[in-house]
């Protein structure tokens, strides 16, 4: 089976957690029953212990010739038994650690994949601290739980079988005692359950919350720092701290009482199997290494019941990350592009008609019955206030959001039954945020190509505007730009994303309010990077400046939805509507 399995998503089921982990686990049963027994052998000088003490009480107390002799070729052959348990050992731990941390790299690999084929609007609405905390917590909590599944909780399971087996064989009424225990831990594991899994759910959440807040906080320092509210915003996340500590605190109570508890009872048990054989040994029903013997090895049951007790909270935790994970896995909210057409080639011709959409948090539409015809090489700018619906159209040009009502055609060919990933390849988008990595020039102009040289990104670089840039300093293309470009400035930032958008040689550009945040220097030079990007190109513009889409073949205004103006920006400027009374407006 190969170590990243597509079909992973398919077989994951939250509701039933254990039977999930064993299929992500993948191991067959022969191999499974196979670790069993090698996990036996490597273990045999621990379930045979109790027997050698047993059986030094017997020789010891007999009265046969030659004891050490015997008792020297016994110790032999347990000191052989101990040897031979470092390279069972060896073998064990590579056979399972093999089983565990394919598993993680398969979990994390579909957890990966899913996180791109679901929507927009999934990543949308969900928080990105919460669905990093998956990826990173969760499955380390599922790894844990393999780890614990095959070292103490297969050994528990082991001791437990191999003492009430013998002690069923030798003396059955004593292994009758041994089951007085197995009620009671189940009835322990019962009564907790419930409380455990609750709270251990709640902890979970509320650990995903702090995750989400300390990355907003790392993202808000500049801000913070701007306005000198270092001290509300350390206040802020320290009762988010304080919180997850206090719901951590009573989650540890808890298991710290279903610990002690257990620990009681299996020990009161102990003393009673002791009594029980003494009481034996007395009436001349048993010998007297049988105390060792009996008493040692129900000793050993109870630690293994013990220390399964005590894994139970490990186990309540990695099945919460279980369900958890499937909030991600299971999702149906993903864009299929499975069996559609693929496109390999792009005019750029786009056609809107009767589009309808509305978010599942509004009753009103944020596009509304808008049609319209984009010939290819056509640039279409789209103005108007917060809120009309310029950025959700850009959405729907992308095919991040799909229309509730009315088509969109793309080169003539509905948007439904292409595969939206080969439409992608053959468009570029330079957003109001310019999104960079922590890599060099080189490695951000040319993300996503497996081919390209130094010359296509220097011609890259020259479209945009940036080539002087880069040549004064001393680096070059090997200058790394810092967390999001930081390094940067702002303009050179947008520059750099147009470079990148330069690069891929798109049909069709979507440039969203691209230079609203920069000042006016860094606006021009960003401009003309601009013009020579879209030259030849379809381009959809988001403005925020007029002065931005001074050369757009078509302006279209819009306004809760609907366009309400569509022209040439001096067609609309002499109409006196919309459109001028935004060219008069201050802001603009």
């Amino acid at each position: 089976m190969p170590i990243i399995a597509p079909e992973l998503e398919c077989d994951y089921k939250s509701v039933q957690p254990l039977r999930t982990y064993y299929r992500l686990l993948g191991l067959p049963v022969r191999k499974h029953l196979g670790m069993v027994l090698l996990y036996f052998f490597k273990q045999t000088p621990l379930l045979f212990f109790p027997l050698v003490i047993a059986e030094s009480i017997r020789v010891a107390d007999s009265q046969m010739a030659e004891k050490w002799s015997y008792l020297i070729l016994f110790y032999g052959a347990y000191s052989l038994l101990l040897l031979a348990n470092i390279p069972l050992h060896m073998w064990y731990v590579r056979c399972s650690s093999r089983a565990s941390r394919n598993m993680e790299l398969r979990l994390r690999a579909a957890l990966v994949r899913r996180l791109q084929q679901l929507s927009m609007h999934f990543h949308g609405e969900r928080e990105t601290g919460r669905t990093q905390s998956k990826v990173l917590r969760d499955v380390d909590e599922v790894f844990r739980f393999s780890e614990m599944y095959f070292n103490p909780a297969m050994g528990s399971a082991i001791s437990i079988v191999f003492a009430f087996a013998y002690t069923l064989i030798q003396e059955p009424l004593i292994a009758l005692g041994y089951l007085v225990a197995t009620p009671i831990a189940i009835s322990l594991i019962r009564l907790f359950r419930k409380a455990m899994r609750q709270r251990n759910d709640s902890l979970r959440q509320d650990f995903e919350g702090m995750s989400q807040r300390v990355s907003e906080m790392i993202d808000m320092v500049p801000v913070t720092r701007a306005h000198g509210v270092e001290q509300s915003e350390m206040h802020t996340v320290q009762k988010h701290l304080e919180h997850v500590h206090s719901r951590g605190r009573r989650v540890d109570q808890i298991n710290a009482i279903f610990a002690s508890s257990a620990y009681v009872v299996f020990m009161a048990a102990v003393l009673i199997i002791t009594v029980s054989v003494t009481w034996m040994v007395i009436n001349g029903h048993t010998n007297i290494e049988k105390i060792a013997l009996y008493s040692a090895l129900f000793q050993m049951v109870v630690g293994s019941v013990q220390q399964l007790l005590n894994l139970f909270p490990q186990y309540s935790k990695s099945m919460a990350s279980i369900r958890s994970i499937g909030e991600i896995l299971e999702c149906p909210d993903i864009e299929e592009n499975e069996g559609k057409t693929v496109v390999k080639s792009v005019t750029g011709h786009i056609d809107f008609r009767h589009v309808v959409f509305r978010y599942p948090s509004s009753d009103e539409p944020a596009v509304d019955d808008f049609t319209l015809s984009v010939p290819n090489g056509d640039c279409v700018a789209f103005v108007g206030e917060s809120g009309s619906g310029k950025s959700t159209l850009m959405q729907l040009a992308i095919g991040f959001l799909r229309p509730q009502d009315g088509q969109i055609l793309l080169d003539g060919s509905p948007m439904e039954s292409i595969d939206m990933r080969s439409w992608r390849r053959h468009i570029a988008m330079v957003p109001q945020q310019t999104i960079l990595f922590s890599g060099t020039i080189r490695d951000n102009v040319g993300y996503g190509l497996e081919q390209f040289t130094d010359e296509d990104i220097w011609s890259a670089l020259e479209i945009a505007n940036l080539r002087e840039v880069i040549t004064s300093l001393p680096l070059q293309l090997e200058t790394p730009v810092g967390e999001n470009g930081l390094k940067l400035s702002g303009g050179q930032r947008q520059r750099l994303a147009i470079a990148r958008a330069v690069i891929r040689d798109p049909r069709v550009i979507i440039l969203d309010e691209a230079t609203s945040a920069l000042d006016v220097i860094s606006e021009r030079e960003v401009q003309d990077a601009i013009e020579n990007l879209i030259r030849g190109r379809t381009t959809f513009i988001v403005a925020h400046r007029l002065s931005t889409i001074r050369n757009a073949d078509k302006v279209v205004v819009m306004e809760k939805g609907k366009a309400i103006e569509i022209g040439t920006p001096q067609e609309l400027s002499e109409l006196d509507g919309a459109f001028h009374q935004l060219e008069v407006n201050s802001a603009w």
